[in-house]
């Protein structure tokens, strides 16, 4: 399950930049809970496709290649908005 590893990247990319799920949060519900960024949608994205690939029975290419670049997307996404608040504190 190699876009659950993706999943999980994304939650650790989070983690780092100050954003965690809550326990009693389910994946979309964290996702809903980050509101209408560029983040949350790319996040709602992934975990679309974690949820088909992890509790469902397909297993697209097609999934893998996705979840990659979307998780490359929130990369982007998430440095962008650290530049962005670092230029706001000056």
């Amino acid at each position: 399950y190699v876009a659950t590893t993706f999943y999980q990247e994304a939650l650790d990319l989070l983690r780092a930049h100050g954003l965690t799920r809550n326990l009693g949060q389910t994946q979309l519900e964290f996702a809903d809970s980050l509101g209408s960024s560029a983040v949350a949608a790319l996040l709602k994205r992934l975990t679309e496709i974690y949820n088909r690939v992890r509790f469902g029975s397909h297993h697209a290419e097609s999934d893998l290649t996705q979840a990659q670049a979307l998780l490359q997307s929130m990369r982007r996404a998430l440095a962008g908005r650290l530049s962005s608040e670092m230029t706001n504190d000056q």
